[in-house]
């Protein structure tokens, strides 16, 4: 990833990465490759099935507005410029991420967040398992996977030296989990969020206190709510709870970090 800062205060960042698979390929490792090119280079006649999957993505940060951090994030694994805009044959897998950060004029130590965040269906998946977006089977992009979307608003503040509060909510949800497999234009055209197997919203607050140098308390309640057919998949059944509402305290306290 490289960035570049065109003027003041304003950064914009661009990058790649490829997964591959079976043989090692040193020109993998050339950190300024442009790998979508390797990509169809090594594997002949650009065939998908050969062992190599790479994605684009992109970002900016902005502080030009007083008192206001802009940010977005694009990650693009696959898209289609000749068809993006046909709803039955597009194939725009991508996920994006904006948000704004607002400090109060009038009291700096306060500052509102508010982020959206939007993942097409079948981004980060690939039809051939050793290629797609994962480690270990660990999805490496949003913890929602594909074809959901999240919704955070959120505030924070110093009222006295030492004390730090912040405050969230989060509302996020997740379509079905489409087949894939790269032939007869399986993956194209797909509805975003037709239906919401999985819903979650949450409500947080927490706490954190400096008593001396580098050593803090902290305390926090989270409200959490889960529902819908795959509630389990992205739920352990300890946070569960009856049906799918919990509520956890905690409490800690930390030195030297």
């Amino acid at each position: 990833m490289f960035t570049v800062k065109p003027f003041k205060q304003f950064d914009f960042s661009f990058g790649n990465s490829i997964v591959y698979s079976d043989q090692l390929e040193v020109a993998m490792f050339i950190p300024f490759m442009f790998f979508k090119s390797l990509d169809h280079s090594k594997t002949g006649q650009g065939s998908n099935y050969s062992g190599q999957n790479s994605q684009l993505f992109f970002n900016i940060s902005s502080h030009n507005i007083k008192y206001t951090h802009l940010y977005i994030s694009l990650f693009v694994d696959e898209i289609a410029f000749g068809r993006m805009m046909d709803k039955n044959e597009h194939s725009n897998f991508y996920s994006l991420k904006a948000g704004a950060a607002v400090m109060l004029p009038f009291y700096t130590s306060a500052t509102f967040i508010a982020e959206y965040t939007r993942t097409n269906p079948v981004t980060y998946r690939h039809f051939v398992n050793t290629t797609t977006y994962e480690s270990n089977r660990f999805n490496m992009g949003h913890y929602l996977r594909d074809n959901a979307q999240e919704i955070y608003l959120g505030a924070r503040c110093a009222p006295i030296s030492g004390l730090y509060i912040s405050a969230g909510y989060t509302s996020a949800a997740v379509g079905p989990i489409y087949p894939y497999t790269g032939k007869d234009k399986s993956g194209l055209g797909l509805p975003f969020l037709k239906t919401k197997e999985y819903e979650f919203t949450s409500l947080d607050l927490n706490i954190k206190y400096e008593l001396f140098n580098d050593i803090f308390l902290s305390a926090g309640v989270k409200i959490d709510d889960n529902k819908g057919a795959m509630a389990n998949v992205y739920t352990a059944p300890f946070y569960y709870g009856k049906n799918g509402k919990t509520t956890t305290l905690f409490g800690g306290f930390n030195i030297g970090f």
